[in-house]
């Protein structure tokens, strides 16, 4: 486990603390501030845990759950 996180919020101040708390935790962490880039970031990195806001700008985060739990490696990502 590389210990990398996908966090998606559309609200810049808390994707920005988020961030810095789970880097001081020595977590590689990658932001979305869409579904549409959370899903694009997903796909790309298939990081280890999922940290996201329900209510994103242009979807809810069901949508990013359901690419999540359709990839093999990610089903059963927390």
């Amino acid at each position: 486990m590389d210990n990398t996180i996908l966090i998606a919020d559309d609200n810049p101040s808390t994707l920005y603390l988020l961030e810095m708390h789970f880097r001081e935790a020595g977590f590689t962490v990658y932001t979305a501030k869409s579904c549409r880039d959370a899903i694009k970031q997903t796909c790309q990195h298939l990081p280890d845990c999922f940290l996201l806001d329900y209510h994103l700008g242009d979807d809810t985060a069901a949508a990013a759950c359901l690419c999540i739990r359709s990839h093999e490696r990610l089903k059963n990502a927390p």
